[in-house]
């Protein structure tokens, strides 16, 4: 497909829907409208990709304006004296572009989910063969249903899959470069970074990678994970109830640091929360909690350590040392 010129009507239209995206102010409705314009044609996903890049392409400038790029990057061309009206011209600029660049990636995720949860929600849906998904907060899924296989694509967080089991076409979960199919099952997966963790609780599944012959069967209360150009390897049994206890309102937390800790429960409130104290030499914390009440629980995990909590507008929280 040729490349587009940057000032063709298309480009013009990706530019458009890049800046609303980039404006903060995206309703849902405008999610869906660039959706459905990014499907109406391959042009339209390129042209979106191109102005992607481009735009992410300006942090090398906002760095260079912020004081972190080579010097070798700037020759200066401009007399003396016009220097100062200049950057006062471009500092908001590079600012703009970098909150841009800093929202982008959540964004794109959007753009590419059809299913997401956020802070404070988890979430259960009925796909369209009757499986039913659960998603825990800050998770993602993409569908790709196809007349020969049912693949969920999970493109951040958490899941846990009741599958049904009339619809004749194999089910897949893909994350990273893995994928996990059912065998008449119930199982969660998980992935941070380039790590997946996969769990059965009802059933059997096996595990392998993308394009490769060996796979990892699990039955009931087996675990595996893998990551990112890895192999699949086995991980000591769990009890079934365990796994995703997220689904019925626990959050169980095993051999973490207390920033750690402190960091999967602020997933579950409405709002921000900041960690700002030393934790460093804290015992670590083997805990279960209620996320549905997770500023409780955060209380808990602060309390006899030396912490304190400072409330902000708009229900955010700052976790500091006592004497801070």
């Amino acid at each position: 497909m040729p490349v587009l010129s940057s000032q063709s009507p298309t480009r013009i239209k990706a530019r458009e829907w890049i800046i609303v995206l980039a404006s903060g102010h995206a309703t849902p409705e405008n999610i869906a409208d660039i959706k459905v314009w990014l499907a109406q044609a391959p042009a339209h996903r390129q042209a979106f990709e191109a102005e992607r890049q481009l735009w992410q392409g300006l942090q090398r400038f906002e760095q260079v304006l912020s004081g972190h790029g080579a010097q070798s990057e700037v020759t200066p061309v401009a007399p003396r004296r016009s220097r100062k009206k200049r950057w006062a011209l471009m500092v908001p600029v590079a600012v703009a572009m970098g909150v841009t660049l800093c929202f982008l990636p959540d964004i794109l995720l959007r753009l590419r989910a059809d299913y997401q949860t956020f802070n404070g929600q988890v979430a259960t849906y009925t796909l369209p063969d009757g499986t039913r998904l659960m998603l825990d907060a800050q998770s993602a899924v993409a569908l790709h249903y196809t007349k020969n296989e049912r693949r969920v694509e999970l493109l951040a967080g958490r899941l846990w899959v009741a599958v049904q089991h009339q619809d004749t076409r194999p089910f897949r979960v893909a994350a990273v470069d893995g994928v996990t199919q059912d065998v008449g099952t119930a199982f969660f997966v998980g992935r941070e970074n380039e790590r997946v963790d996969i769990a059965v609780t009802e059933g059997h599944a096996f595990v392998g990678k993308q394009n490769a012959a060996d796979r990892t069967d699990l039955l009931v209360g087996q675990a595996a994970h893998y990551r990112q150009g890895g192999a699949v390897v086995r991980d000591p049994p769990v009890d079934p109830e365990d796994v995703a206890a997220w689904r019925y309102g626990e959050l169980i937390i095993h051999n973490k640091t207390v920033a750690e800790a402190l960091q999967l429960v602020a997933r579950y409130r409405h709002g921000s929360t900041w960690v700002w104290a030393n934790t460093t030499g804290m015992d670590r914390v083997d805990a279960v909690l209620r996320n549905d009440h997770p500023d409780d629980a955060i209380l808990s995990l602060i309390n006899g350590r030396g912490l304190k909590l400072t409330h902000l507008p708009g229900n955010g929280l700052v976790i500091t040392s006592a004497g801070h």
